[in-house]
């Protein structure tokens, strides 16, 4: 017989079930590990959640995500503002960090144009990388 969760672990299923990569059997260990876990370790994930949300949005200058405007990159006066890459979301920006080999300073997109999606250049920050070009500073892409 199948087993029937009570309403408030349905609806947290469900919510975890949202979550990109998290399928349904996923979204039910979460929320038993979550119901098992002590109300102040529930507590403090909500409220990291809940801040991270508040604290954490783009930079006015490349797009990445930050808690301070620019962010740590672009305050960065070591960093080499002639040379610019262009990447789809902030994702990507983490995995070229890690390499370490990486010198410049970076404009995020937040999207691919596609035109089967209904996305155009419009709908991601193309104006803003074209903006950032006429300036003169940034010399290779």
């Amino acid at each position: 017989m199948a087993q029937v969760l009570v309403e408030p672990m349905a609806r947290l299923v469900n919510q975890l079930s949202r979550l990109p990569g998290v399928g349904a059997k996923s979204a039910q260990r979460l929320a038993y590990h979550i119901i098992d876990m002590g109300e102040g370790e529930v507590r403090e994930l909500a409220e990291a959640i809940f801040y991270a949300k508040k604290r954490t949005h783009f930079c006015s200058q490349c797009g990445n995500l930050t808690d301070g405007d620019p962010c740590a990159i672009c305050r960065d006066d070591r960093r080499d503002r002639s040379l610019v890459c262009v990447v789809k979301d902030p994702r990507d920006i983490m995995a070229m960090e890690r390499v370490r080999d990486y010198k410049g300073v970076y404009h995020v997109l937040h999207g691919t144009i596609s035109p089967m999606d209904g996305v155009g250049p419009d709908d991601i920050r193309i104006r803003e990388l074209m903006s950032r070009l006429a300036s003169g500073e940034i010399q290779e892409v």
